[in-house]
């Protein structure tokens, strides 16, 4: 009966393992990177999050035309003006708002 049981557990991790192939060298792969570059973790949490930050902002900007119906071209001349319209929202929420810390922070990540 144990036999059994350690052979099925065996084959689903076979299994797992053969359908999530991609998902697990990436991972991998990822982590190695970590590892080698010896940085902080908490300086590579930070850099993820303003990354997915930037990358979120334009991907929105592209996205919200094309399901308005909109169509592509336009969608794209939006994006492309997300940019810098991100930019000059981020000088002037620092040239005017109070805590120009917080706010050169949240708008420049």
């Amino acid at each position: 009966m144990n036999d059994m049981k350690a052979r099925s557990s065996k084959k689903t991790l076979t299994n797992f393992a053969r359908n999530n192939m991609v998902p697990l060298m990436f991972s991998v792969i990822c982590l190695g990177g970590i590892i080698a570059s010896k940085l902080p973790p908490l300086y590579i949490v930070n850099e993820i999050i303003s990354r997915l930050d930037r990358n979120l902002f334009l991907v929105l900007s592209l996205i919200i035309p094309v399901v308005a119906g909109m169509g592509l071209e336009f969608s794209l001349l939006l994006w492309g003006l997300a940019g810098p319209m991100r930019f000059f929202c981020c000088l002037f929420l620092t040239s005017y708002a109070a805590d120009e810390l917080f706010c050169f922070g949240f708008c420049c990540s």
